[in-house]
């Protein structure tokens, strides 16, 4: 349950940020093409988005659609850390020594814009989501 909420708020947190038009990459149009095909059991629906679930690949995906249109927004790709980028773990102990991967997730939002985000959890400090851009620096993305 835990996750679902986590994968739910951090969609929420960046949904705004794929209603921007433009090109759309391979990877969003396989899994759009996927979710096309795929029997989806149910939707949930939120006041911002609704969302459904589908196994890509033997994974699953979650996609979410804009409530006012209708259209394919983002998917969230649930992740193990071990899928991250080379390195990743490495660097987020070094930066944020204590805190241990808890989640990890892709970002493919409606232009084909992937990014990694993480949850990082301490004993002592609020949970972190921390973001990986292309060159695989880590930054703060939010506090929960």
């Amino acid at each position: 349950m835990k996750k679902v909420f986590l994968t739910t708020s951090l969609c929420l947190l960046f949904a705004a940020a794929a209603f921007a038009g433009g090109n759309k990459t391979n990877l969003f149009k396989e899994l759009a093409a996927a979710m096309n095909v795929a029997r989806q059991t149910a939707y949930k629906t939120t006041a911002s988005f609704r969302a459904t679930a589908l196994l890509y690949n033997g994974k699953p995906i979650h996609a979410f659609f804009d409530n006012s249109n209708g259209n394919l927004i983002c998917f969230s790709i649930p992740l193990q850390a071990s899928d991250l980028p080379a390195g990743t773990i490495a660097s987020i102990q070094h930066k944020y020594s204590g805190c241990k991967i808890s989640e990890a997730m892709l970002y493919v939002d409606d232009n084909g814009n992937a990014r990694y985000f993480v949850s990082a959890t301490s004993a002592h400090k609020p949970t972190l989501i921390l973001e990986l851009n292309a060159k695989n620096k880590v930054s703060v993305y939010a506090r929960m």
